[in-house]
């Protein structure tokens, strides 16, 4: 299937979404094994990783870690 830029949400407007530095998120997507999509200058996530990203941050604010969070989806 092929990604559609209308459908992504920009990586770098992630920043502001969870109250993080830019190497917070790059850090959070990298636990996750995020990689985003690339176009021109700019990065996408799909609804899919960006629903994934925001339970990793719900779940890390109520005092967990991203470990935790990858053991209990069964990423791990």
């Amino acid at each position: 299937m092929q990604f559609n830029i209308n459908d992504g949400f920009a990586v770098r407007d992630l920043r502001q979404r969870y109250g993080l530095a830019r190497s917070a998120v790059y850090k959070r997507l990298g636990q996750m094994g995020i990689v985003p999509q690339r176009f021109g200058r700019q990065s996408f996530l799909t609804l899919t990783e960006l629903t994934l990203m925001d339970d990793l941050d719900i779940f890390i604010k109520q005092g967990g870690t991203a470990m935790e969070f990858l053991r209990r989806r069964g990423l791990l």
